[in-house]
């Protein structure tokens, strides 16, 4: 099914072409535990970021690609390393200013959760706005967890977890920065701290 969601999807860009849009395709085809299917998704989507980023609005386009969760092998084992890929228009990088452009390259090997990675790209669709504006970007380097927890709500231990900052890859994240900083229950943490 991933094909005709990559054709749907490309033809639905060129239907509103030269205007702002906002597209999340969630596919889930190699969802479970059967990691061989990722080499079916490769190269189409290889070729699809590719006809994106080359397209007519290719110098205005930001494409993320991310998972949820780590593959899990044949025996069931979730290795929760999940994998986030992201191409940013040009102007938007310069404008960000060399600082967050280095912190972008550097955070590449660093430990960064889903809320980070969403704490990020709120920042990027700001820092759009204002550029548009012409006003400079802020950026914030981090923040507190916000999202409401539940005294019941076993399943979101990670919301309650002290001393859990949301970091911005736009700003350095510490190099050895630990589990708990992230709010990775340990039963998830793969890092050394």
């Amino acid at each position: 099914r991933f094909p005709e969601l990559l054709d749907y999807s490309s033809q639905w860009f060129r239907l509103h072409a030269g205007m702002p849009r906002f597209a999340y395709l969630h596919m889930d085809g190699t969802h479970g535990t059967c990691p061989e299917k990722l080499r079916r998704y490769d190269s189409k989507l290889a070729a699809w970021v590719r006809g994106f980023l080359s397209g007519p609005d290719g110098e205005q386009t930001a494409v993320v690609v991310m998972s949820d969760h780590g593959v899990q092998s044949g025996d069931g084992h979730l290795t929760a390393q999940p994998f986030l890929a992201a191409w940013l228009p040009r102007a938007l990088l310069r404008s960000l200013g060399e600082e967050a452009r280095s912190a972008l390259r550097s955070n590449t090997h660093r430990l960064m959760t889903a809320f980070d990675a969403h704490f990020t790209m709120t920042q990027l669709l700001q820092a759009s706005l204002d550029i548009a504006k012409g006003e400079a970007p802020v950026l914030q380097d981090s923040k507190e967890p916000t999202l409401p927890t539940y005294a019941n709500d076993t399943d979101n231990d990670y919301l309650k977890a002290p001393g859990h900052v949301i970091r911005s890859a736009l700003s350095l994240i510490p190099e050895h920065r630990s589990c708990k900083d992230a709010g990775l229950p340990s039963a998830q943490c793969f890092c050394m701290g």
